[in-house]
């Protein structure tokens, strides 16, 4: 497999890493493996219409990352011309196959888009297992997202929401969330609030919303 070798800041590594969920704990060494989901580029389909980018949902490839802690300065004397300052992260990125085993147990997670109303306008469950996924698919687009929330835990979804919209992005206290008439979840969600480019007039703001089984 092609793999591609990206040098970052500690900081810069940092910033760039929103979307790199992971149960692993961590651990204080030089050196870390882990597995993580990178967002794929879409298409620029110009014939797509602007209802049907709305609908459109967001693609992860599963990824495993190997990082090494390096000094200031390389041996080469190559230095970055960024203003930081500080010791380095070299990392090596591999795409993960569909038929690869994986290391450790994965999360059972699936991912929303909600719109500022928290309507579900898309819905990502590629890395649910079948026994969810029946119930966590594209049919729950255009059910507003509260509506599956336990009563007794809905103080707890809309306080998380509404700091996601005021803070830019927020990770929720566990709440329980019904997927079928008599079954309820314990989820976990990590927010993160976008906003529409002025430059565009056919964008909306939006939220995704990771959302974890515990």
């Amino acid at each position: 497999l092609r793999r591609a070798i990206v040098k970052y800041s500690i900081r810069s590594l940092r910033d760039n890493c929103l979307l790199c969920w992971t149960s692993e704990p961590q651990p204080q060494t030089r050196n870390r493996t882990f597995n993580c989901r990178f967002l794929v580029k879409p298409p620029d389909d110009k014939d797509e219409t602007v209802e049907e980018k709305q609908q459109r949902v967001s693609k992860y490839e599963s990824m495993q990352i190997c990082s090494a802690l390096l000094p200031d300065r390389l041996e080469s004397g190559d230095v970055s011309e960024s203003s930081d300052i500080g010791p380095y992260v070299m990392c090596v990125a591999r795409r993960i196959p569909p038929n690869e085993k994986p290391i450790t147990t994965s999360i059972e997670q699936f991912t929303v888009r909600l719109d500022t109303t928290w309507k579900i306008i898309a819905v990502d469950n590629s890395w649910l297992s079948e026994a969810y996924s029946k119930y966590l698919n594209k049919d729950l687009v255009g059910t507003i997202f509260k509506d599956l929330c336990h009563p007794l835990d809905l103080n707890t979804l809309t306080k998380h929401l509404s700091d996601t919209l005021q803070t830019g992005e927020s990770t929720s206290d566990v709440y329980r969330l019904r997927i079928s008439p008599d079954k309820f979840l314990k989820v976990q969600t990590k927010s993160k609030f976008f906003k529409a480019s002025l430059m565009n007039a056919h964008e909306i703001d939006f939220m995704m919303a990771t959302n974890s089984i515990i």
